[in-house]
């Protein structure tokens, strides 16, 4: 990456989303010109990134690098949110190994990538371009059940929750019964039988209730769901051991095509 921060000293870089393909857009002045790029593909930028829009000077962040080979991001509007390894930011000087993220979805930035490409829309890093690295090729299909497992884990933890809701009404009902029995009872003067069953629906309701706060505080849906999701993110990620990032909470057929059976980090080929 230090050769691409060379050629761009000096240079505000502006990055945000494409309005309609939804890629990512990125653009600076060189010469008193606006140019511009446009990385990955379309519809793999999220909603939550703000537009770039060169003509308006309108972009979700600029990256500043200045004449020492300093990076500079900031967040160019209170409405965006941007991340530098998981904290929001204003503005922070980061170093080429930090992850930066934009908007709610927290879409990671390629960095390298966008500086590259950017460097590119200047001066050509060498008068002879070196040839293209091979594009490697990958399998995937164990990401299929990658996102199986968590699909049905997460339904599974929604079901159970669902389920121990439903449970923890049951001990009214019997509460209900017990208080209604005895009015009938009081009432009419039935026997004394009565109100030994209504004292019992009492007991079964207060002993139902007790078992099913003991069930109930031994799941945490909250800490469930958040385990379940950090192996998810662990687990489907670019085969491609140079790379290995998270390819996003889409499906596994969706994600093929959404990102054209390729990474959008490095660029590897996918398969099946």
């Amino acid at each position: 990456m230090k050769e691409f921060i060379e050629k761009l000293k000096g240079k505000e870089i502006f990055v945000g989303r494409e309005s309609g393909t939804d890629r990512l857009l990125v653009y600076l002045s060189i010469n008193g010109q606006i140019k511009v790029v446009h990385i990955g593909n379309p519809g793999s930028v999220p909603k939550s990134v703000s537009r770039a829009i060169p003509n308006q000077n309108k972009a979700h962040i600029s990256i500043k690098i200045d004449d020492n080979g300093n990076i500079n991001v900031s967040n160019l509007k209170p409405e965006n949110v941007t991340f530098v390894n998981g904290s929001p930011i204003v503005s922070k000087r980061i170093s080429e190994d930090d992850k930066v993220e934009l908007g709610a979805d927290h879409y990671q930035l390629p960095l390298n990538i966008l500086l590259q490409s950017a460097q590119k829309l200047g001066q050509p890093l060498e008068p002879n371009p070196t040839p293209k690295p091979e594009v490697k090729t990958f399998n995937i299909t164990h990401l299929e059940k990658v996102w199986n497992d968590f699909h049905e884990g997460d339904l599974a933890i929604k079901d159970k929750q669902h389920k121990m809701g439903l449970q923890q009404r049951i001990p009214i009902f019997f509460t209900i019964g017990a208080g209604a029995l005895t009015s009938v009872a009081w009432s009419l003067g039935w026997g004394e039988w009565i109100r030994i069953v209504s004292i019992c629906l009492t007991g079964i309701g207060l002993l139902l209730m007790i078992y099913f706060f003991i069930q109930s505080s031994k799941f945490n849906p909250v800490r469930e769901t958040d385990k379940l999701r950090e192996d998810f993110q662990n687990r489907y990620v670019c085969p491609n051991p140079e790379c290995h990032r998270f390819l996003g909470n889409y499906s596994y057929t969706m994600m093929k095509n959404q990102f054209k059976m390729e990474c959008p980090y490095c660029k590897s080929k996918f398969k099946e």
